[in-house]
């Protein structure tokens, strides 16, 4: 026999099978409230109390809560610890609704697009790139959105694969996107887990090229990419902080080319031993060679890891 619930909890369980990955923030009144496994996890993870609720036919389901007002406070401890959350908000009047407040969401906090002050600690740079491959080339598209900084870059050879490696150490990504299978995929795991634990990975192949190609004449009409996978890479981009912030994005309009044979580039080896962006104590940023550097009062004026 299916199991019935309330028709608020049926609502909850339609949306949130839509976001499965992600911690469900669902409004309720004052706050936003999260059931069953996501309760669960919000309450070990947040240190909150996980109480219950009666779901329908009797049967008590797990719940918990945070105020709304406070609710980037938590929003930034989970998603420091590499979660996402999707925001559900009501979007009718209470008193105009017929049955069930209609509820969507209406934004997706990642670790890699994040733009209120109150996650980003420090001012730092929070970078989310995508990894394509294509043919004999791997091409790396990233963005900061809370400067609207984007660029794309493409790595060739047989230590390719290191080359990219070493770029993301210097970067160091908060989110990570892969489009597809890479052939070193071993190769970058392995250094995730030593070098970038804290970096979320996300998997996103995307079969509708026309939404990708629209939106790369929306932000970059003057742009012309030298190849296919560099267009792909960057429209991958675009369409998932699209599909993540539900927002408008016209600040990123301008794309810049990294190419390393311009620049004097370190080694991950001789930038972890300097402690130039990641110190040894604790892999943070503090009292490293940027951090002492970077005395700025805003986003834009940081000191760029590229």
């Amino acid at each position: 026999m299916a199991e019935t619930y309330t028709p608020m909890i049926e609502q909850y369980r339609e949306i949130k099978r839509h976001h499965t990955d992600k911690i469900l923030f669902f409004r309720l009144g004052d706050f936003y409230e999260m059931f069953f496994e996501d309760a669960e996890i919000a309450s070990r993870e947040l240190e909150i109390t996980l109480t219950g609720r009666d779901g329908g036919s009797g049967k008590r389901i797990p719940m918990c809560g945070v105020p709304f007002h406070a609710a980037d406070t938590y929003i930034a401890r989970l998603i420091n610890k590499g979660y996402k959350v999707a925001i559900c908000e009501q979007v009718e009047d209470p008193k105009q609704a017929k049955g069930i407040v209609r509820r969507e969401v209406i934004k997706i906090i990642t670790p890699g697009t994040v733009l209120s002050d109150v996650l980003l600690p420090d001012k730092s740079n929070n970078y989310l790139v995508v990894i394509h491959e294509k043919d004999d080339l791997l091409i790396l598209a990233g963005a900061d959105i809370s400067t609207g900084e984007c660029y794309w870059a493409d790595f060739a050879g047989p230590y390719r694969i290191n080359t990219l490696c070493d770029h993301l150490y210097r970067l160091s990504p908060a989110e990570i996107v892969l489009t597809g299978r890479l052939t070193d995929k071993e190769t970058l795991d392995t250094f995730l887990a030593n070098r970038l634990h804290g970096c979320t990975i996300t998997d996103l192949a995307i079969e509708d090229t026309e939404t990708t190609q629209e939106l790369l004449q929306r932000h970059f009409p003057d742009e012309e990419l030298p190849h296919a996978g560099a267009a792909i890479a960057v429209g991958h981009l675009l369409y998932y902080l699209h599909q993540t912030l539900k927002t408008d994005l016209s600040h990123v309009n301008k794309l810049m080319r990294y190419n390393a044979a311009e620049f004097m580039t370190i080694d991950t080896a001789a930038l972890r031993n300097l402690e130039i962006t990641r110190n040894l104590r604790d892999g943070g940023r503090k009292d490293t060679l940027l951090s002492i550097l970077d005395f700025t009062l805003n986003c834009n004026s940081k000191c760029n890891t590229l």
